[in-house]
């Protein structure tokens, strides 16, 4: 299950889900994704999180590497985005933002 840009009280309880995604619309929340949240999500167990910024239409994905999350790639509009977590999808980065 992928989510979505719920406000953070949501996700302090545990994660089930594999995959995160996060919509990072401005500069404090980018901060907040990438510093609180990234280990937060790291305790938890997720193995996935996608930070997804609008303005530089970009992906961001941290992947788990024993028992914290690291950055993996970042994906941009002639990027396709795809997830072995998630066997056989795929989607252009750009039909995100349009």
């Amino acid at each position: 299950m992928i989510k979505d840009s719920t406000p953070y009280k949501h996700y302090q309880q545990p994660v089930d889900d594999p995959s995160v995604v996060r919509v990072s619309p401005g500069e404090e929340n980018e901060r907040r994704d990438k510093q609180v949240k990234l280990k937060l999500y790291a305790t938890q167990g997720v193995r996935e999180y996608w930070i997804v910024d609008r303005q530089l239409q970009q992906i961001q994905i941290y992947r788990r590497e024993q028992a914290t999350l690291v950055l993996a790639a970042t994906l941009f509009s002639t990027d396709n985005l795809s997830s072995p977590l998630l066997p056989g999808f795929t989607c252009s980065v750009a039909s995100l933002f349009t």
